[in-house]
């Protein structure tokens, strides 16, 4: 086990994973020596997902096989867990780890609604891209150890891009080629 080796944890539905991920995962990539992917339905936005759970993971293995450092962890229980849970737990399982939270700027207004945040916000570093004009809660800035903004182009989101799809409307440049072929060939989101 490499001692402080540095993790970027990126919770999200990936529902489907489009461009502004994968933006988002090759610019925190270059803060941290691996992203670690955690599929998360219990704090998704809608509080619904639409692909299956199998569908997703294959979307994000499709999307994160030819980078070493990406991975998709598996934890038990997952959507029983809050995210400070599941930190609490890789924590315990790799106490030698760094771990950061990749935070979707779409979550970030949800941040103080997590249970037991308090338990951890000393020890963590978060890093958030976000598009232009997006307004930060300055109080959210103050939450975290350390807290790290990048500005980026604007994003898609995954309710956007299934609603692309359910309309029959182009969405070819919003999300990778393998997942904009993997969604046509099982026919998702119509």
């Amino acid at each position: 086990m490499t001692a402080n080796k540095k993790i970027g944890l990126y919770f999200d539905t990936y529902d489907p994973p489009q461009n502004a991920i994968l933006n988002t995962t090759n610019l925190s990539s270059n803060m941290v020596d691996e992203v670690w992917f955690v599929i998360d339905d219990k704090q998704s936005l809608e509080n619904e997902t639409f692909a299956t759970y199998e569908e997703r993971f294959e979307m994000l293995r499709l999307l994160t096989k030819e980078n070493v450092k990406f991975n998709i962890i598996s934890i038990d229980n997952v959507n029983n867990l809050t995210r400070v849970a599941i930190y609490n737990k890789l924590k315990e399982q790799y106490p030698n780890y760094i771990f950061k939270f990749i935070i979707d700027y779409t979550d970030i207004p949800k941040i103080k609604q997590w249970p037991d945040l308090g338990s951890i916000t000393d020890k963590l570093e978060v890093i958030s891209f976000y598009p232009q004009g997006f307004k930060i809660d300055v109080d959210i800035i103050k939450t975290f150890r350390t807290t790290r903004f990048y500005k980026t182009d604007n994003q898609t989101t995954s309710k956007e891009v299934r609603e692309k799809v359910a309309n029959s409307e182009n969405f070819f440049e919003q999300v990778p080629l393998l997942i904009f072929e993997f969604i046509n060939q099982n026919n998702l989101y119509k």
